[in-house]
């Protein structure tokens, strides 16, 4: 078994109580599909019958994300915790077990009944305390909710975080003054702050703010957070000192997790330069592919074909880059070049100059990180930093 800094599990829970009208995740009404338990005796046997192909024993992090995972029973998640530990994974001593959860579906038994399974840290998908924008959203909580469930997470939960949307339909900066105003009462450890993407035709559009008043808005919530003494450690996320999530570190610093569970994705960075791999998107189709799985010596042969993919060298070295500059830390030049080789490192030296002088990044000696330009421009930094095997002269 290989031992590297950090390896995650993710788990996805498909179950919504309804579709957000902007969500494209992968994801059903719980009344549109089988049963709870059928859903999760089914992700466990995908995890027993694929647990020989995860070169890693030591897990520093679950995340059950999808969804809704706090519509499971508090006991079908300390099911598949057990089943996971069964399968000779050992969860380290830190190791963080996050909980994604919609207010208004936990109350203080199910609370106390997650921790006592192992889950430590909840991460609460407020969005927003305007009961009218959750309206528009087709969220089914109302502020109160999110309050009393706030609430009650405090009393056995001190790691959790909160997520605020802005940029919603008709939110301006008076209501986001509002919902900045709860937050700093509230206080959390972390919050993610996510200004709403959505495809250009789409009909939640209509009514929402310039991209200029989207730059100054994300500008107010960064100067309110730092405030509270959450500081920006990735591009929409922020924390108190320790608090950052070591699920989403792990996804930025090149370490390997697997997906379980329907169109979940997973990433191996070793053999080569790494294999990513990921699980139907269709309900039906992903409770047949578990069925009809089989003993394998591989991951090409585990997953159906089209479902996987073998990095090169210069889509690894793209990944490491983009990755790497959504964290404040950023590029390191160190790190880059043990991984990728003194010529790649030249080919990166030279575009990241060229983004210095566009002020999108800034070297520290070390290596780049976005500047605040930089931040509210990253897809250009990113667009800068595509490589390809005729673009890079190897000699």
């Amino acid at each position: 078994m290989l031992r590297q800094t950090v390896f995650g599990i993710y788990i996805h829970i498909p179950f919504c109580i309804q579709r957000c009208h902007y969500c494209d995740f992968a994801t059903y009404a719980k009344d549109q599909i089988a049963p709870n338990t059928d859903y999760v005796d089914h992700l466990i046997q995908e995890a027993r019958m694929r647990r020989s192909l995860i070169p890693y024993k030591k897990v520093d992090s679950v995340y059950f994300g999808g969804g809704t995972p706090s519509l499971l029973p508090a006991e079908e998640i300390g099911r598949i915790l057990s089943a996971l530990q069964d399968l000779d994974f050992e969860f380290t001593n830190n190791c963080e077990i996050t909980l994604e959860v919609n207010p208004a579906t936990l109350d203080s038994q199910k609370s106390k009944l997650l921790k006592s399974f192992g889950v430590n840290r909840l991460s609460v998908g407020s969005q927003t305390f305007d009961d009218e924008l959750l309206k528009a959203c087709n969220r089914e909580h109302n502020s109160e909710h999110t309050l009393q469930t706030l609430s009650l997470i405090a009393d056995d939960f001190d790691n959790y975080s909160l997520d605020l949307l802005f940029s919603l339909p008709k939110q301006n900066m008076p209501g986001l003054a509002k919902d900045l105003e709860v937050v700093k009462k509230v206080s959390p450890p972390h919050v993610s702050a996510y200004c709403l993407t959505l495809p250009n035709k789409h009909p939640m559009n209509e009514g929402r703010c310039s991209e200029e008043e989207q730059i100054e808005m994300f500008d107010v919530i960064k100067m309110e957070l730092k405030s509270l003494g959450l500081d920006r450690y990735e591009i929409s996320n922020f924390s108190r000192p320790g608090r950052a999530s070591v699920h989403n570190s792990i996804y930025w610093t090149d370490h390997s997790y697997w997906g379980l569970g329907l169109s979940a994705h997973s990433y191996l960075n070793k053999p080569d330069w790494g294999h990513r791999f990921w699980n139907p998107s269709s309900y039906e189709t992903y409770l047949s592919m578990v069925k009809a799985l089989k003993d394998a010596s591989s991951i090409v042969e585990s997953y159906p074909k089209g479902s996987w993919e073998k990095l090169s060298r210069e889509a690894s070295l793209t990944d490491f880059c983009h990755t790497h500059l959504r964290l404040q830390s950023g590029l390191q030049r160190n790190s880059l070049r043990q991984k990728f080789g003194a010529t790649d490192g030249e080919e990166v030296e030279r575009r990241a100059r060229d983004l210095e002088q566009e002020g999108l990044l800034i070297d520290s000696g070390q290596g780049w990180s976005l500047t605040e330009r930089g931040v509210l421009l990253s897809n250009r930094v990113f667009a800068k930093l595509l490589f390809s095997s005729d673009a890079i002269d190897r000699g």
